[in-house]
């Protein structure tokens, strides 16, 4: 029974980021590598205005295919109604020929639920809270440090005026928040006309996600039929 047990367990695959989930391709950084997936393979991350952690979500998708042999656009509860594949490359091509490079997302949130910070309702209706904040003046340097009376740990640092110019001086710290990849991402979708999040049914922003998605379709089969094309003039006399 333990050789048993032994046999069926699967080696977890710790996904690079940096890597493409269509083919090999390694970029620099994982804006590096969502942009050439967007221009090659017309993927793109859903939703990205709210995303937490672009990197475990990559990492994810990434071990989908790599491990479970499930490709994007199925449901990861729902892989047992597919067809199977026996390895990551036929995962990769059978996407990649059907013209199917894209996350399972409408109506499946929960799956990636981890890697998302969707706001409250109240928050997106324009009901806002307001925080009170409890403070203590330090004599010394005449810095008021204020703490969220909820408990929840915040802190704010509140200097004095007459240390403005040694407050200028401090140099900025090197941010490495995930929020900041966040950004970075959101901005080249948006400079490359990509949709950032799910607008309201009818809205301009619907159409225009509408667009995006048939010109990326489009230009994708046109690549495909020129792969064809090509595949048919070669000469059938010569081994491949």
């Amino acid at each position: 029974e333990d050789e048993m047990d032994d046999s069926d367990e699967v080696e977890w695959i710790d996904w690079d980021e940096c890597q493409s989930l269509f083919d090999n391709h390694l970029s620099a950084t994982v804006e590096e590598n969502l942009e050439y997936m967007l221009k090659s393979f017309g993927f793109y991350i859903p939703d990205s205005e709210y995303l937490k952690d672009p990197r475990g979500l990559v990492k994810y998708l990434g071990a989908k295919i790599a491990v479970g042999k499930v490709p994007l656009y199925v449901r990861g509860d729902e892989s047992h109604l597919h067809k199977s594949f026996n390895s990551l490359h036929a995962v990769q091509r059978h996407m990649v020929d059907t013209g199917k490079c894209r996350m399972v997302y409408d109506e499946n949130e929960e799956e990636y639920d981890e890697f998302y910070a969707y706001p409250d309702s109240k928050q997106e209706d324009g009901d806002t809270t307001m925080t009170v904040y409890q403070g203590a003046m330090d004599p010394g340097t005449g810095e008021l440090a204020l703490k969220n009376s909820d408990g929840d740990g915040s802190q704010r640092l509140v200097g004095s005026r007459e240390f403005a110019r040694y407050y200028k001086q401090k140099p900025k710290p090197v941010e490495k928040r995930e929020s900041v990849l966040v950004n970075s991402i959101v901005a080249r979708y948006r400079a490359l006309t990509v949709p950032t999040r799910r607008p309201p049914l009818d809205s301009t922003q619907e159409i225009q996600r509408q667009k995006f998605d048939k010109a990326v379709d489009s230009r994708r089969r046109m690549k495909m039929d020129e792969r064809s094309a090509v595949i048919r003039n070669l000469p059938k006399s010569v081994p491949y």
